[in-house]
Formats: structure tokens, sequence, C-alpha cells
């Protein structure tokens, strides 16, 4: 037998070393397992809240319920979800007028998609602006942003959906008729049949069309000044 020094900690057995250099590939193979079975037993917890982060969303009302503290949990836990979720929550709690819970979860998509979709960005923090009934500021936010796209010369579907909200917003906020047959006759003229075409397919409502609700706008509108 011979010793082999360690430094301070004094001498391990010879011995000892060759065992433990026999052994190291079946070490490793050990820890290799355990990491495997470590990483295995995450994945599988994971998928599993995946499942239930979906099953907790479709049968969610948009109440500020306990599915809501649900999902905020496993959103905490897997901030991965947050790009599937965090937009799909905000339209929900927007449509139950929970306006504030909504623009909460808004925040985190705007500061993500800002920097690659501008425009996007800015119509739906209108959208935010209209949910929480602030229609003349929601207004001003969307004519600035048709200034932007009419200078760009992009985004040409975008470009018609906030022209309709300009029209739209005009016809509720309600003091100003003139403008609001002005924003309505903008949509119409200054878009593509096919866009035209396809924003009002958007807008169906039972047995009256987006083009026959127009029409009636300004059919009522030009009625007040004969």
């Amino acid at each position: 037998m011979y010793k082999v020094p360690v430094g301070k900690f004094g001498f391990l057995d010879g011995a000892v070393i060759e065992w433990l250099k026999e052994r190291i590939a079946l070490i490793a193979g050990c820890a290799l397992a355990l990491t495997m079975l470590i990483v295995w037993m995450v994945s599988h917890r994971s998928a599993a809240d995946y499942r239930t982060a979906e099953s907790i969303f479709n049968r969610w009302n948009g109440s500020s319920g306990k599915e809501l503290v649900q999902l905020s949990k496993l959103l905490k836990q897997h901030p991965e979800l947050h790009a599937k979720y965090d937009g799909r929550i905000a339209q929900k709690l927007l449509l139950c007028s929970e306006k504030g819970l909504a623009a909460s979860f808004s925040q985190p998509i705007f500061k993500r998609v800002e920097p690659i979709f501008p425009y996007y960005t800015e119509f739906s923090r209108c959208s935010l602006l209209i949910g929480e009934s602030r229609f003349q500021e929601a207004l001003t936010s969307a004519q600035q942003l048709q200034h932007k796209l009419t200078a760009a010369q992009s985004c040409k579907v975008l470009s018609g959906y906030n022209l309709l909200r300009i029209a739209i917003l005009y016809k509720a906020i309600g003091t100003n008729p003139q403008d609001e047959l002005v924003a309505w006759r903008a949509f119409e003229r200054t878009q593509d049949p096919d866009t035209y075409q396809l924003i009002c397919q958007h807008f169906q409502k039972s047995d009256v069309s987006l083009k026959e609700f127009i029409q009636h706008c300004e059919a009522s509108i030009l009625a007040q000044h004969l």
C-alpha cells in the first residue's frame, strides 16, 4: 500500500483512489440517470400544469374569481406561459368589464411586442381606452395612429379597422355628426375591395351587415340636416 498526499487534508489510501478511478464511469452514469429522472419529473409536472392551465382558462368566465387566481399562480410558476395566456386573459377580462385587471395583463404584452409591432401595440392600447369608456382619449389615439399608418403606407387591414374605429368613436361620443359622416365615408372610400370585404365579413350581425349599418348611420346624419 502507498499513501497519496492531498494537501492540507492529509492522505488518502491509494486503494480508495484506485477504486474511484475504476468506478468513475459508473458514478457518472448514476449521476446522469438521476439528472434525467429529475428532468423527466419536472417536465412531467410542467406538462400536467400546462393541461391544467388550459382547462382552467376554458371554463373561466372572465370574472375576478378563483379561476383567475389559479391561472395567475400557474403563470407565476411557469413564466413561459405568459406569452400564450396574457393576451387571452386580458381579452376575457375586458369583455367582462374587469378593466383594471385587463390592463395589468396587457402591459407585459405591450412591452414584448411594441419594438416589433408598434402600430398593432398602439391599436391595442386604444382598445383598453375604449374598454374603460374613455372615448375621447381613444378617438385622439386612433387619429394619431391613422396619421402614422397613412404616412407609412403600410398595414392596410389595420388601417381599415382603425378607420372604422374612428367612425364608431365619433358615433359613441355623439357630439360631431358631420365628423362622424366624414369618418364613415373615409372608411368606405380608402379601402381596397379585398380589405373592405374582409372587415365587413367580421362585423356581420344576424341579418344586418356592416354596410347596411353604415348606410343607416349616414342616412340618419343627412336627415338631421335637411
